[in-house]
């Protein structure tokens, strides 16, 4: 089981960019504004990061509330929080890239669930996501240009 509509949604790639160090400026300002309005959901970060057209949207949205239960979501929100909300040792907001992964094993032996880690040495956090879909792992963009290969197997 999968994503109905992988190719026209954003990738790990792009999951990933958005929370890229180079990128944090720019998604901390769009995460402020989305909670600033009351509508902000699992999913909608991203979704505006890539600039999802109104369908496109509903379709990630969709895609990613169906596969992903409320508790991985909020796990997955509060960690986002934390990182954009980031401070440094003199109290100054200072947000810290987030790095996704999907697969791999947990240590307890569940099949599914969520680990995030905060590295303080980056600092950054780690989001693993193990036993449930992921996203296509090529950016949306090379998808849209016919650059990436559409034959990926995740």
């Amino acid at each position: 089981m999968g994503f109905a509509y992988r190719k026209q949604i954003p990738g790990k790639a792009d999951v990933n960019e958005t929370f890229s160090k180079k990128n944090l400026a720019r998604t901390k300002k769009l995460y402020e504004r989305l909670v600033k309005s009351g509508e902000y959901h699992f999913g909608d970060l991203t979704a505006s990061f890539c600039g999802l057209s109104q369908n496109e949207h509903s379709i990630w949205l969709k895609e990613v509330t169906d596969f992903y239960p409320p508790d991985v979501q909020r796990e997955v929100i509060r960690t986002i929080d934390a990182a954009l909300r980031h401070k440094d040792e003199k109290g100054a907001e200072n947000p810290v890239p987030v790095e996704f992964r999907w697969g791999g094993e947990l240590s307890n032996g569940q099949t599914q669930g969520i680990r995030a880690t905060y590295d303080p040495s980056g600092p950054s956090y780690l989001i693993e996501i193990v036993g449930y879909p992921s996203p296509m792992g090529s950016l949306l963009s090379a998808r849209r240009a016919g650059q990436a290969d559409d034959s990926e197997a995740e």
